[in-house]
């Protein structure tokens, strides 16, 4: 949970890196509160039989993806410097399918060890 928490107060930092836990434990919490929003969402639909839930509840869900936005790419970015990557590798998510693999394997593999071009070894950093 530190690192969902540390991705949200760093909402806006595109400067730096990003460790693949950090990365990784920001979207698994991103899609369990996702996931429980729509199934809440349904359960509550189900048991009241109200069309106007539907409504709420799709827009509490699509209000917090807007939110969770920015943050996203700044996380994804900063794992792309961890990588040792410009931000403008981040543009190959507009390439269907075929950026979305590439930018999947650079985000599952590990960081540059040591200090790079973007910062200090954010592994280093922690454990001093």
């Amino acid at each position: 949970m530190n690192y969902y928490i540390n991705c949200l107060k760093k909402f806006a930092t595109f400067k730096g890196r990003a460790r693949r836990a950090e990365f990784w434990y920001f979207y698994l919490y991103n899609l369990i509160i996702i996931t429980s929003l729509y199934l809440l969402g349904g359960f509550l639909i189900q048991v009241t039989q109200s069309s106007r839930l539907i409504t709420i509840f799709d827009f509490l869900t699509m209000g917090y993806q807007i939110i969770m936005l920015l943050p996203s790419i700044a996380v994804s970015i900063r794992r792309l410097h961890d990588r040792n990557k410009k931000a403008w590798f981040y543009l190959l998510i507009f390439i269907p399918i075929l950026g979305f693999i590439v930018l999947l394997i650079q985000y599952c593999k590990e960081g540059t060890k040591g200090n790079n071009q973007f910062g200090k070894d954010p592994k280093m950093v922690n454990n001093e």
